[in-house]
């Protein structure tokens, strides 16, 4: 018979320890279902034989799980709900397999705020009881965890710690994390799923990660892994470190409030002054003010035209446009000196005859120039070439403001500089990731809180790959 017991907070302190075979699952979560997934397993008495009933404070779960939704309480419940639906897959050491949910049930209780639920029965091989090919592993650092497959990769690469140099198939990355058809894509599993997984792996949980992609013929194959476990640092390394970072925090703060008193004092609300105090550097806020307050006379809304000058970095783009021609200037003064110097090393008569046959090169050349076209080059053909590069600038272009709009770009390893090298079967094919992507996190689900704003991106997505598939 089961049990129920009131956790009234979840105990951070305590760890997930989960087998193997479930860390090499099939499924499919979400970075928030997986989160929750983390807390729910980790509060379990792992040494019991069967599975409690919990209950649970929604506020405990949305606080362990750093929900940061304004609805905190609706979006724990949603999630919840979602879980209940979601299946999962487990190979078994014979080559057989079993198919299970995460939750066999779950009940929210609006008058006490709890959510009541039990882990459904087949997992308890998975979760209970555990005495060997297993791993544990702290709970609360994986809530710093963003993207939807950093915990995924983590549970991988810590159970492999002991061996240290290891590798994966990049197939089985892509069948056991349910992957859809455009992560066959080399780029969009490499740039979507795993590079900013390892990125965060590397930031924010205790091992560190090299690795290397393997080639087999012209395609890519495996991914070659590197895992150490992070040093520990001493105590005095500790309060070094935190000395440090006290004495950043009190210049930061004293940075602050003097860019905020110097953009007020031209007009600019409270507000909007401490947010642009805090976000930009304060070299980049002077120089951008001078700049505005120098070209005030033009303005006929003088705080604007402040912000966007900071915002647009306007003085930092014309410091660069100057030294950029001053470079210019420079080399073509040193083209100059250096003809100069040779050309008066040169005796009269080298000089006269350099002088005639550049003379007669040119009049060559005038006398040669074609009035037609040269042969075999079609001006219909350039003109094609120079709408297609037009119509790939343009994708680009829209492709990153699109990233910047839906906030993708945060969670990305897209940079404007690897935007600008991307061909349009590259752009159409990332667009069309980034598409699945906002669809399964809620997009298509009209009941979710966070509809609007994923419905808003996936369409967004959507009219780029309409719009510039006739491209491609």
């Amino acid at each position: 018979m089961t049990k129920t017991k009131l956790t009234s907070v979840i105990d951070p302190n305590k760890t997930i320890k989960q087998s193997n075979r479930l860390i090499e699952a099939k499924y499919k979560l979400t970075s928030q279902e997986q989160k929750l997934v983390i807390a729910i397993c980790s509060q379990l008495d792992k040494n019991a034989a069967n599975f409690d009933t919990i209950r649970i404070k929604v506020a405990d779960f949305a606080n362990f799980c750093n929900i940061k939704s304004t609805n905190k309480y609706a979006e724990v419940r949603r999630i919840v709900m979602r879980l209940l639906d979601r299946k999962l897959l487990i190979h078994k050491a014979d080559g057989g397999w079993y198919g299970t949910h995460w939750l066999q049930s779950a009940e929210y209780i609006p008058a006490e705020s709890v959510i009541e639920y039990k882990i459904d029965e087949r997992l308890k091989p998975e979760l209970l009881q555990l005495k060997a090919a297993y791993l544990d592993t702290a709970a609360q650092p994986l809530m710093e965890f963003k993207c939807d497959y950093s915990a995924r990769i983590y549970f991988l690469l810590k159970k492999m710690l002991k061996i240290k140099e290891f590798e994966y198939d990049l197939d089985f990355i892509r069948e056991r994390f349910q992957l859809s058809k455009s992560y066959q894509i080399f780029f969009n599993l490499k740039n979507k799923v795993i590079e900013p997984a390892i990125t965060e792996i590397n930031e924010k949980s205790d091992i560190q990660v090299k690795h290397g992609y393997i080639k087999q013929g012209r395609s890519y194959t495996k991914i070659h892994f590197t895992v150490t476990l992070k040093k520990e640092p001493s105590r005095e390394e500790i309060l070094e470190h935190e000395y440090g970072q006290q004495r950043l925090i009190e210049q930061v703060s004293d940075d602050v409030q003097e860019i905020t008193d110097k953009l007020i004092r031209r007009g600019v609300d409270v507000k909007r002054a401490k947010d642009f105090a805090k976000k930009y550097n304060k070299e980049r806020i002077i120089n951008n003010l001078n700049y505005a307050l120098a070209a005030k006379d033009t303005a006929s809304n003088l705080p604007g035209l402040i912000l966007h000058c900071i915002k647009e970095d306007t003085a930092g783009q014309i410091a660069q446009e100057k030294k950029a021609i001053a470079e210019r200037d420079k080399a073509k003064q040193a083209d100059k000196q250096q003809a100069k110097e040779f050309f008066e090393k040169m005796t009269d008569e080298q000089q006269n005859l350099g002088k005639r046959k550049i003379a007669e090169l040119m009049k060559k050349l005038k006398d040669n120039t074609p009035s037609e076209p040269i042969a075999n080059e079609s001006p219909k053909k350039k003109i094609k070439s120079t709408t297609i590069d037009s119509e790939l600038k343009k994708a680009q272009n829209r492709y990153w403001k699109i990233l910047e709009e839906t906030g993708d770009n945060t969670n990305s390893s897209d940079t404007p500089d690897s935007v600008a090298k991307m061909t349009m079967t590259e752009l159409l094919e990332s667009a069309d990731c980034l598409r699945d992507n906002h669809a399964n996190c809620g997009g298509l689900d009209k009941g979710y809180e966070g509809y609007e704003y994923e419905s808003k991106a996936m369409k967004k997505y959507e009219r780029f790959i309409k719009r510039f598939k006739k491209n491609e």
